[in-house]
C-alpha cells in the first residue's frame, strides 16, 4: 500500500473590523495546501472565537483524517498481509497525526 502524504489545509485568523466602532469581529479562514489566497471556508462570526478556531483547525485537519480513514480501509482488505507489511501501523500513525491537527491535539 502506498499512500501519498497529504498536506492538511491550512487556517489563518482573518478578523473583520466593525466600521462604527473599530471593534475587531472574529473570523477564521481556511486555505488550501496550494498556498492559494483564496480561501476554501471561513468561520461563523457570530460564535465565540474560541469555538471558532476549534471549527477551523478540525476543518483544516480534514484532509488529513481522510487519508487515515483511506489507510485503515486499505489495510483492512487483506489483514494478514497488511499486519506483515507494517500497513496498520502506518494507518495509526497518520491518525494520530489528524488527531494532534484536530482541536484539542489530544492523541
Amino acid at each position: 500500500m502506498t499512500t501519498t502524504p497529504t498536506t492538511a489545509w491550512t487556517f489563518a485568523y482573518e478578523p473583520y473590523v466593525a466600521h462604527e466602532n473599530e471593534r475587531e469581529i472574529p473570523c477564521f479562514r481556511i486555505y488550501p495546501a496550494d498556498g492559494s489566497e483564496h480561501h476554501i471556508a471561513e468561520t461563523n462570526e457570530h460564535l465565540p472565537c474560541e469555538e471558532q478556531e476549534a471549527y477551523a483547525r478540525l476543518i483544516a485537519a480534514a484532509p488529513d483524517m481522510l487519508e487515515a480513514l483511506q489507510a485503515q480501509q486499505m489495510a483492512e482488505y487483506d489483514r494478514e498481509a497488511s499486519r506483515r507489511k507494517g500497513y496498520f501501523e502506518r494507518a495509526a500513525q497518520l491518525r494520530q497525526a489528524a488527531i494532534a491537527r484536530a482541536p484539542g491535539g489530544r492523541v
